[in-house]
């Protein structure tokens, strides 16, 4: 089985709780146990801030809130090069990183999704609901080869 990463990127200035609200509204907040959601918002100067859709004790058994935190900082920090070049040797799509790099331009949102290999989420209807919206979404799946890696980046 594959994890997954979505990526929906939107340009412009939005509230970052009205895309949480979105996403919330419109799944009754029924897949939060299901997947791991970092908001990231880059401001007119370029300067990238996180809020993570997690809780610490909400994971105290496993890393997935880790991971997806740790995602969303290696793809969008551009000091983290190196790690981000480990995930593709492990075997992250380099075009999905490129892509959401080049999308992700000053004064815009984006929300990483990290949907573990385990869930029972049926991504595809996910991915339906997101296209609805108004961004470019990218998707990419990977073997758990990138998550382990990923991990011991983290320590």
């Amino acid at each position: 089985m594959y994890s997954e990463l979505i990526v929906m990127v939107r340009s412009g200035k939005e509230d970052i709780d009205e895309a949480r609200h979105f996403i919330e509204v419109n799944h009754g907040g029924e897949l939060f146990g299901l997947i791991d959601m970092v908001l990231i918002d880059r401001d007119t100067t370029g300067k990238i801030t996180y809020q993570m859709r997690w809780k610490e004790g909400d994971y105290p058994f496993n890393s997935h809130g880790r991971l997806a935190s740790t995602f969303a900082e290696v793809i969008f920090d551009n000091s983290r090069a190196e790690e981000r070049r480990q995930l593709v040797e492990a075997g992250l799509d380099p075009f999905f990183l490129r892509k959401v790099s080049e999308a992700f331009n000053p004064d815009s949102l984006a929300y990483l999704i990290h949907i573990p290999r385990e869930s029972l989420l049926d991504s595809r209807r996910f991915l339906e609901i997101l296209e609805a919206q108004q961004g470019d979404l990218y998707h990419t799946t990977f073997r758990s080869q990138v998550e382990e890696v990923l991990l011991r980046q983290t320590g």
